[in-house]
């Protein structure tokens, strides 16, 4: 599942920013910084269209975002997107620091030491070696 609808983020006075969806009443969420907010809107709307899925509601067209108005300076629009290529990229992201899984340096950790839960052994230098 694929949507795009235009989302209204309204700057609080401590630097949060609160989102709504003219299209989706209920569906509001915020964030502590405009980037935070930005995956939280991302997150709301991925969340609210699968609980109208699963419901089996109808999924309301989205608005023009001509059409959606602001009510005053600390308010501005844009549209978010929320469908199964972020889905996929948000799980495959999760668990991975420095391009390899957890799960990889793990395993390999357990064939060097041969043991479950087991770290890499550290190697030793040249000029420690007592030989």
């Amino acid at each position: 599942m694929e949507h795009v609808y235009p989302a209204i983020f309204r700057a609080n006075k401590n630097g949060s920013y609160t989102i709504t969806f003219p299209d989706l009443p209920g569906c509001i969420s915020e964030g502590k910084s405009l980037p935070n907010a930005m995956v939280w809107a991302n997150a709301a709307l991925s969340e609210w269209m699968q609980f109208l899925a699963d419901r089996n509601e109808a999924i309301p067209a989205p608005s023009p975002i001509a059409a959606v108005k602001t009510k005053g300076k600390a308010e501005f629009v844009t549209l978010i997107y929320a469908g199964p290529s972020l889905d996929r990229l948000a799980a495959s992201a999760m668990g991975r620091k420095g391009g390899k899984a957890k799960s990889d340096k793990k395993t390999a950790a357990v064939r060097e030491n041969g043991k479950k839960g087991g770290r890499p052994r550290r190697q030793e230098s040249a000029a420690a070696s007592p030989l």
